[in-house]
C-alpha cells in the first residue's frame, strides 16, 4: 500500500506539472503556436508558464488579493469559456447547453456528446502529432528512452526515502505555505518563481505541497535535459550526438564530493535547478535568433501583420521572444541560473561577434534583455518598494562574492540562518540555499584555496606566504636589521622584465591554479589530464573542419555547406573552460560569484558534451557517404556503448544522496493522521521536521518543548488527539544516506568518497534510547538545531520522550494506545476530551 500510494502521488504531480508546463501554454496561446515547431513551443510553453504564474500570483499578492479561488478562477475561466463558446456554437458538434439547462436534452446523452467530442478532439491532436515526428521516431524514441531513465534515476531517491532530501526544502515549503496565506515574500524578498509554480500545483489541482516538493524535481529534470538537447543541437551538426551527450551524462560517475553534492540537488526540488533549464534556453534561442537571416522572419498572416511590420527592421522574430522569456525565467526564480547563462552566451560571442554587434541585432538583442529582466523584477521592485526587505540569504551570496571564508566553497550558513531543526523560516542542515550540504557536507571535507580537498575543512596548502618580485621570486640578501644594502648603501632596484615574459609567467600561474583548483579537484589527475587533452582535441577538431568547411565552400564550391558551421565547438570548449574557471574562482583571485558546489552540474554536463566533438566530426562525415537508415542504426549502437562502457570501466554512475532527517514510518504515519481525522482535531508531538508536513491539517508540537514543559507544574495540550513520535533508534540527523537498488540504473559507490556522517542503504546511521539518559538531573534543552542535529542529544530527547510515555501508560491504565511501530520508530496516541484535558506534567510521578 505505502508503494501504492507514493506511486498515485508521483502521477498527480506528473500529470499537474505536464498541464501546467506544457498543455496549459499550449491551450491559452494556440492561435500564436499554430504552424510553429516543436522547438519553439517546448521554449515559449516551458518559460511562458513559469513566468506567467510567477507574475500573476505576485501581483495578486503586493495588491491583496491573492485567495485560492480567485487564481482558480483566473486558471479555469478561460478553460470553460473556449467550452461554453463551443458548445453554443452553431459550428460545433455539441448539443446547445441551453437544451440540458431547460430539460429537453439528458444529461447522459450531453455527456455521451461531449465524450466522443473529445475523443475527436484527441485523435486529431494525435494524428498531427505523428504528422510532426515523421521521419524522426528513431530520433526521438532514443530521446524519450534518455529522458525516461534520467527521470527514474533522479526521482529514485524519493521512492526510497520520503523525507525531504535537503535542509533547504523546509523554508521553501514554508514560503509556498505563506502563499496558501495570500501572503507573498514571507520571509523577505527572494525569488519565488518555483515557489508559485508549486502553488499553482497545489491550488489548482489539489495535490499537498508535501508530494509535490518531494517529486517535482525528478520530473522537472525531463525538462533541464529536453533543454539541454536544444541547447547541444544548435552546436552538433549530426542530429544524434545531442543523444551521445546526454546519454554520457547520465551515466558517467563522479569522483569529488562537490561533484557528487552538485548531481544530487538535480533531484531535490529547490529554485536555483529548478531555474536551470532556462539556462540552456537562452543560449540555444539566442543561436537562432541570430542565424535567422532577416527574410526568413514571418510576421502574423492577418491584419496585424501589416501594422507588426516594423518589427522586422528591428530584426524581431520568435526566437528573440523565447529568449526573452527565458532571461526573465531565470531571474524569476533564482540569480544563478541567470550569472551562469550570462557566462554561457559569453562563449558563444567569439564566433557570432560580427552577428550580436550588427546595430540592429544588437538594439534587439539589449531591448529583450532589458525586457525579460523588467518582467522579472517588476514584482519584487514592488514588494521592496512596499517596505518587504530582502531575504537573508542574499547576505550569503553576497559573502560569496566578497570571498568571505566558507562561504564560495557552498558550506557557509548565511547570516541569521541556523541548521536545520531551528526554526520553521531557517529550517534545513545548511543555511537557506547554501551551497554545502549541510551539517556533514562531505563527510567533514573542505576545499581549500587551491581547491584540494581536506578532512574536517581543513586546508591542505601551506599558510605561509610568498613575497615575490616580477618574476614571482624574491631576490637579495637581507642584513641584520633585515634590510636589503650593497657595499654603497644604496638598495638596488629588481630588474624590470620584459611585459612578454611578465604575461608568460601571470598565465603559467593561473593555467595551473586552474588545472589543480578546477580539473583535480573535481577529476583527479588521471581524469582530469583526461578532459585537458579532449579539450586539445576538440580545439584541434574545430580548426580542422573549419578549415574542411572553407575549402568545401570556397573551392569546391559545395552549396550547403557553410564556412563557420563547426565555429560552436569552440564555444562550447569555451564554456567549459570558463565554468571551471567560475568553480575556482577564488583561486585564480578572482569574486567567487556562485558557489563553486553549485556548479558542478552543468560542468559535468558541458564537459561531457564537449567529449562529443571528435565524434560529431565523424558521424558528420560518415553523414555523407552512408545512408540515413545506416546512420540511425549507428546512431542506437553508439548510445547503447557509452552505457555498456560505463558498465564496463568502472566509471558507470553511482546512487545518490538524501540528507536523512526522518524515518519512513514517521512520514507515513503523518500521512495517515491527516487523512482520516478532522482537521485541527489533533497534535503530533515530534522533532521539527513533521510541522510542514502538518501543518495544513492540524498541530504541531515540538518535542524538544514537550520534554521541557513535563518538568513543570501544569502542561496540557487542547486537542481531542495527541499523537507522541519516539524515535527507538534515534536518527543520526542530516546523515548523508545514499540510495540502493538494481546494478542497471547506477552503482553503490558514492559512499567510499566520504570519512564520516554517511550510510549507504538499507543501512542508517542511529543511536539507542535508555531508561538511564531519562534519569534526572534534566535540563531545558534550547529550541533548536542543536537538540535535534546532535545525535546525543536527540537520544537523550527520545529517551525522556520514552519515560514520559511510561510514566502516562502506569497512571492512565490503557489510555496510551501504539499506531504504529517498527524496528526503529513507535507512534503513541491518546485521546481525551477537550473539555477536560488530562494534565502532562507528570515527569516526577
Amino acid at each position: 500500500m505505502t508503494a501504492l500510494y507514493w506511486g498515485l502521488e508521483f502521477t498527480k504531480v506528473l500529470g499537474a506539472y505536464f498541464v501546467l508546463m506544457i498543455v496549459y501554454p499550449s491551450f491559452l496561446c494556440r492561435r500564436f503556436l499554430k504552424g510553429k515547431s516543436l522547438t519553439f513551443r517546448f521554449g515559449f510553453c516551458t518559460t511562458a508558464s513559469v513566468l506567467g504564474i510567477n507574475t500573476v500570483v505576485l501581483l495578486l499578492g503586493l495588491i491583496h488579493f491573492l485567495n485560492p479561488w480567485v487564481v482558480r478562477i483566473l486558471f479555469y475561466g478561460p478553460l470553460v469559456y473556449f467550452i461554453v463558446t463551443k458548445i453554443m456554437s452553431g459550428n460545433a458538434d455539441l448539443p446547445m447547453l441551453l437544451r440540458v439547462l431547460n430539460g429537453t436534452f439528458g444529461i447522459r446523452q450531453f455527456l455521451l456528446k461531449c465524450g466522443k467530442w473529445l475523443q475527436r478532439k484527441s485523435a486529431g491532436i494525435l494524428k498531427r502529432g505523428f504528422q510532426r515526428i515523421k521521419g524522426h521516431f528513431v530520433e526521438y524514441g532514443l530521446l524519450f528512452v534518455l529522458l525516461a531513465f534520467g527521470c527514474m534515476y533522479f526521482s529514485y531517491g524519493a521512492f526510497q526515502d520520503y523525507s525531504y532530501g535537503f535542509g533547504d526544502i523546509y523554508p521553501h515549503n514554508q514560503w509556498i505555505y505563506a502563499l496558501t496565506q495570500g501572503q507573498i515574500f514571507s520571509d523577505g524578498v527572494y525569488p519565488e518563481g518555483m515557489h508559485c509554480f508549486i502553488y499553482a500545483m497545489h491550488t489548482l489541482f489539489g495535490i499537498r505541497i508535501y508530494s509535490c516538493m518531494l517529486f517535482t524535481q525528478g520530473i522537472h529534470v525531463m525538462v533541464f535535459l529536453l533543454s539541454a538537447y536544444l541547447f547541444l543541437k544548435e552546436i552538433f551538426r549530426f542530429r544524434f550526438t545531442p543523444h551521445f551527450a546526454l546519454a554520457l551524462f547520465l551515466t558517467l560517475d563522479v569522483v569529488c564530493i562537490d561533484s557528487v553534492f552538485g548531481m544530487s540537488r538535480l533531484q531535490w526540488t529547490i529554485p536555483q535547478e529548478f531555474g536551470m533549464y532556462a539556462m540552456f534556453l537562452c543560449p540555444a534561442f539566442l543561436i537562432r535568433y541570430l542565424n535567422t537571416p532577416k527574410e526568413e522572419i514571418r510576421l502574423p498572416q492577418n491584419k496585424w501583420g501589416k501594422k507588426l511590420q516594423f518589427l522586422k527592421k528591428a530584426y524581431y522574430n520568435e526566437n528573440l521572444l523565447v529568449f526573452m522569456l527565458a532571461i526573465a525565467v531565470t531571474l524569476a526564480v533564482h540569480f544563478y541560473p541567470t550569472i551562469m547563462a550570462f557566462f554561457l552566451c559569453v562563449a558563444f560571442v567569439p564566433v557570432l561577434f560580427s552577428r550580436i554587434f550588427k546595430s540592429t541585432r544588437f538594439v534587439s538583442l539589449v531591448g529583450a534583455v532589458l525586457v525579460g529582466v523588467l518582467i522579472a523584477v517588476v514584482p519584487m521592485a514592488g514588494a521592496l518598494a512596499s517596505g518587504i526587505p530582502f531575504q537573508g540569504s542574499i547576505n550569503w551570496a553576497m559573502n560569496v562574492i566578497n570571498g568571505v571564508e566558507g562561504a564560495a566553497s557552498g558550506y557557509m550558513a548565511p547570516d541569521g540562518e541556523t541548521d536545520a531543526a531551528g526554526s520553521a523560516d531557517g529550517q534545513g542542515s545548511g543555511g537557506l540555499e547554501n551551497g554545502g550540504n549541510g551539517s556533514n557536507a562531505g563527510g567533514g571535507s573542505g576545499t581549500d584555496a587551491n581547491g584540494n580537498r581536506g578532512a574536517d575543512g581543513e586546508n591542505n596548502g601551506s599558510d605561509a606566504t610568498v613575497t615575490s618580485g616580477a618574476d614571482g621570486e624574491n631576490s637579495g640578501t637581507g642584513n641584520a636589521d633585515g634590510e636589503n644594502s650593497t657595499a654603497g648603501g644604496k638598495t638596488p632596484q629588481p630588474p624590470k622584465e620584459p611585459l612578454l615574459t611578465r604575461l608568460k609567467a601571470f598565465f603559467l600561474k593561473e593555467a595551473d591554479a586552474l588545472y589543480r583548483a578546477g580539473y583535480v579537484t573535481l577529476y583527479k589527475e588521471q581524469r582530469a589530464d583526461g578532459f585537458l587533452k579532449m579539450t586539445a582535441l576538440a580545439l584541434a577538431f574545430f580548426v580542422f573542419c573549419r578549415i574542411l568547411a572553407m575549402l568545401l565552400r570556397f573551392v569546391f564550391h559545395r552549396k550547403g555547406i557553410q564556412a563557420g558551421m563547426f565555429d560552436h565547438y569552440l564555444s562550447l570548449t569555451l564554456s567549459t573552460v570558463i565554468f571551471i574557471g567560475m568553480y575556482c574562482a577564488e583561486a585564480l583571485g578572482l569574486p567567487a560569484l556562485i558557489a563553486g558546489a553549485r556548479l558542478c552540474s552543468s560542468i559535468q554536463l558541458l564537459l561531457t558534451a564537449m567529449c562529443m566533438i571528435p565524434v560529431d566530426a565523424a558521424f558528420t562525415l560518415l553523414a555523407v557517404l552512408l545512408s540515413g537508415a545506416v546512420m540511425k542504426t549507428a546512431a542506437l549502437l553508439f548510445t547503447g556503448a557509452v552505457y555498456v562502457f560505463t558498465n564496463m570501466t568502472g566509471t558507470f554512475h553511482g546512487y545518490l544522496y538524501y540528507e536523512l532527517t526522518r524515518f519512513n514510518g514517521a512520514v507515513m504515519s503523518t500521512y495517515r493522521i491527516t487523512e482520516t481525522l478532522p482537521h485541527n482535531s489533533y497534535t503530533i508531538v515530534s522533532p521539527v521536521d513533521e510541522l510542514y508536513q502538518v501543518i495544513q491539517y492540524g498541530l504541531h508540537e515540538e518535542a524538544v518543548n514537550f520534554v521541557n514543559e513535563c518538568t513543570k507544574d501544569d502542561y496540557t495540550i487542547p486537542t481531542e488527539y495527541v499523537f507522541l513520535f519516539v524515535e527507538k533508534h534515534p536518527l543520526g540527523y542530516a546523515q548523508s544516506h545514499f540510495f540502493g537498488g538494481p546494478s542497471w540504473l547506477a552503482a553503490e559507490k558514492y559512499p567510499a568518497l566520504y570519512e564520516s556522517n554517511v550510510s549507504q542503504c538499507p543501512a542508517i546511521i542511529t543511536a539507542t534510547i535508555s531508561p538511564e539518559l531519562a534519569e534526572p538531573p534534566f535540563y531545558a534543552f534550547p529550541i533548536s538545531s542543536a537538540a535535534y542535529s546532535d545525535l546525543l542529544s536527540r537520544t537523550v530527547v527520545e529517551s525522556r520522550l520514552q519515560k514520559w510515555c511510561d510514566s502516562f501508560e502506569k497512571l492512565y491504565p490503557g489510555e496510551l494506545k501504539t499506531y504504529y511501530e517498527d524496528k526503529n520508530f513507535v507512534c503513541y496516541y491518546f485521546r481525551q476530551n477537550p473539555a477536560c484535558l488530562y494534565q502532562l506534567a507528570i515527569e516526577d510521578e
